[in-house]
């Protein structure tokens, strides 16, 4: 343990009186080397050189016990007191750790930095000239609020970061002045911060100077450099080398002419966020261009995400439309992603409450008005609207059936791994709903979505094995997938698998978990578990027979439109009561429901979800 000042007084003096017998500069070169020993590495050393007050004076010596605390190098690993020992660092004008108490808030997880703390000392240590912090402070002052003020703001501590060396900021101090973004538009300078940024080998710094020679923008335009330049960046998997690669390759300039090598780079560098390269992939399917069969879903997807793109930046994106930035690159988004980010998340949030709003419309009934709203471009930045319209036009909710059309928004819900959008193009597959049958798709397509954590999908997927339809019959996969479903509180799920055990297929036969099992599944209002838990009671199924049981959870089942409890009770009462004029009433009311939900068929398939048919007693054995 390092002392700490004011901790121990007498030791304190005891050193410091020792420390004075010693002629000055062995007290420095102990420092020194204890400091040299900590930056190769040799960290017990340096601990020992550090143990003295003397040497905990010096601020470099605080940063570096900071560091040693944190993360355990020399001494015992303790959180706490390395941020104790920047604080310190900080307060004496250490400019790493007033940086380093910024930084550590984002990983902080204990929470022993607050926000307000972190963001005090990201000033001073911008003050103070650190190159992050001062880039940092520039991406602040755009997220606050993305107006020209902020851009100016934003600007000057780029400019300040840039001077430094910082060669993102150079790269986008170049922006600045080749668009003339709050500045006055300077070509010569915008291409000397470009070779700034590309001189410390930054890949958009090269992609932006090997643009300048491939156009001849305030330099003499020299294909062979672009492609140099372009050839260094696409190394760091620049999106703007992508797409310029993929420009080589189809028109054959350099490099051999090649459309699958030409369609992959365009591919990567839209997957990037590139607007000209998403752009190109609209046309790719609209066209059937390289190779590529056409397709329309593919093809409004990428068009989704132009929009959504070329909507980040409007006020400054006309004067360089063709040169946004990857917005995925980085954790999601490219440095220059916070030149708009500001503007688009206040944009986002007014959007995300009228879509909210028109969720609200749609649950209450008010197809028209949630219709008109989910069909904006800019719905699309929540997937679930897709999924939802998907479903309007599989019910004709507020707009004509259309099964076509569902499945177009189903699968561009599939596409951002909505779950259910990707379990409802199962059941259209089982099903032939406005496609042929296909069992081996609908497996796929439960599969798909059950990863992802759908219940109905998995119970599904189980009834598939169990029914070896699209698939070998295995009931001990059916047994897995009950299971998951059931652990994602499926109660169908729950009642297949009381199934299971009732059979003892896939598992050992066990009537009594079977009605633990069946009676879970009821207590949850479920029809097939109030099916099940009936004729229980009625055959005495591990539980004593009980007449009127039997009829009351037949009735709550038949009750939810569950077409085996229906089947049976319309069956009870032609058989007890036909003929009787006080109960024929009853009987066309059951005739016209099942009728009713058999013309429905489609709509069943789809508004129940779930495959409940597999205990052999649903029919009567």
């Amino acid at each position: 343990m390092f002392y700490r000042k004011g901790h121990t007084r007498i030791t304190g003096i005891l050193i410091f009186v020792v420390s004075a017998m010693f002629p000055r500069f062995a007290y420095c070169s102990a420092i020194e080397e204890g400091l040299l020993d900590y930056r190769n590495g040799h960290y017990q050393k340096a601990a020992k050189a550090f143990s003295t007050l003397s040497a905990q004076d010096n601020p470099d010596v605080q940063y570096s016990l900071a560091m040693m605390h944190l993360y355990g190098k020399g001494v015992e690993k303790d959180p706490s007191l390395g941020i104790e020992w920047l604080e310190i660092a900080a307060r004496n004008n250490s400019v790493n750790a007033q940086y380093k108490l910024y930084d550590l808030r984002k990983t902080d997880k204990n929470r022993l930095i607050s926000d307000e703390k972190a963001l005090y000392w990201l000033g001073k240590a911008a003050e103070n000239g650190h190159p992050e912090a001062m880039f940092d402070m520039g991406k602040k002052r755009l997220a606050e609020r993305s107006d020209e003020k902020n851009w100016e703001n934003a600007f000057i501590w780029f400019l300040r970061a840039a001077e430094t060396g910082h060669a993102v900021a150079q790269d986008i101090i170049g922006f600045y002045y080749e668009f003339g973004v709050v500045v006055e538009e300077d070509i010569d300078k915008a291409r000397m911060y470009y070779e700034k940024s590309a001189g410390q080998n930054n890949d958009e710094g090269l992609a932006d100077l090997a643009r300048l020679y491939e156009t001849g923008k305030g330099v003499p335009k020299s294909p062979d450099k672009a492609y140099e330049l372009f050839s260094r960046a696409l190394e760091q998997n620049n999106a703007a080398a992508q797409y310029a690669f993929a420009n080589y390759y189809r028109t054959g300039t350099r490099l051999p002419q090649s459309d699958a090598k030409a369609f992959d780079y365009y591919h990567k560098s839209a997957t990037q966020g590139y607007i000209p390269a998403v752009r190109q992939m609209v046309r790719i399917y609209e066209e059937g261009l390289f190779g590529q069969a056409k397709d329309k879903i593919k093809a409004q997807m990428w068009r989704d995400l132009d929009e959504r793109y070329s909507g980040f930046l409007p006020a400054i994106q006309p004067r360089f439309s063709d040169y946004v930035k990857g917005f995925l690159k980085n954790l999601g988004f490219s440095h220059f992603f916070w030149l708009g980010v500001g503007l688009w998340m206040t944009r986002k949030t007014i959007l995300q409450r009228k879509i909210a709003q028109a969720f609200s419309w749609y649950k209450k009934g008010d197809y028209q008005r949630a219709h008109a709203i989910f069909t904006k471009s800019w719905a699309s930045i929540n997937p679930d609207t897709f999924t939802t319209l998907g479903e309007m036009y599989l019910y004709g909710q507020g707009v004509e059936k259309n099964y076509a059309t569902a499945l177009e928004y189903f699968f561009k819900a599939s596409d951002k791994r909505r779950h259910h959008a990707q379990f409802l193009i199962g059941v259209m597959h089982e099903n032939g709903i406005g496609i042929a049958k296909d069992p081996g798709q609908a497996v796929y397509w439960y599969t798909e979505s059950a990863q992802n954590k759908s219940a109905q999908a998995a119970n599904n997927l189980g009834v598939l094995y169990y029914t070896g339809k699209g698939v070998h019959q295995n009931f001990e996969m059916a047994r897995q997938w009950f299971e998951k479903g059931a652990n994602e509180n499926s109660y169908t799920a729950i009642a297949n698998l009381a199934c299971l055990y009732h059979q003892g297929a896939g598992v050992e036969k066990d009537e009594k978990r079977a009605i633990e099992l069946i009676r879970a599944s009821a207590n949850q209002n479920c029809p097939a578990g109030l099916y099940n838990l009936a004729v229980a009671y009625q055959y005495g199924l591990g539980i004593p027979e009980n007449e009127e049981k039997h009829m009351q959870y037949l009735t709550e089942a038949a009750s939810l439109n569950y077409l085996p409890a229906l089947f049976d009770l319309l069956a009870i009462h032609e058989k007890n009561h036909s003929g009787e004029k006080n109960h024929e009433k009853q009987l066309a009311h059951w005739r016209k429901k099942i009728d009713i939900l058999h013309w429905q068929t489609e709509e069943k398939a789809l508004t129940y979800l779930v495959k409940t048919d597999l205990c052999p007693v649903q029919n009567g054995r």
